[in-house]
């Protein structure tokens, strides 16, 4: 059975911020607007989609935060390249 038809899966933005400092408070228990407004604002011009959002009925439902990194799977240059 599904429960939601997802609509849309986009890249996160500044204007997200409210909705994610919600459901991360929702998880925790606590609200960290400061921590969400430096990660969203830090710029990823090379990865642009590697913070994603994901809508429903116009609402932000989920998000998704990630970060590319050679160093943390003990690779010293990027696997990628």
């Amino acid at each position: 059975m599904r429960i939601f038809s997802f609509r849309s899966l986009r890249a996160m933005t500044s204007e997200d911020l409210d909705a994610i400092v919600e459901i991360d408070r929702k998880v925790l228990g606590i609200p960290r607007p400061d921590y969400w407004k430096k990660r969203i604002e830090l710029p990823n011009s090379r990865y642009p989609l590697s913070c994603l959002v994901a809508e429903y009925e116009g609402n932000v439902i989920g998000f998704i935060v990630g970060e590319v990194s050679g160093w943390s799977s003990g690779f010293q240059k990027r696997s990628g390249d």
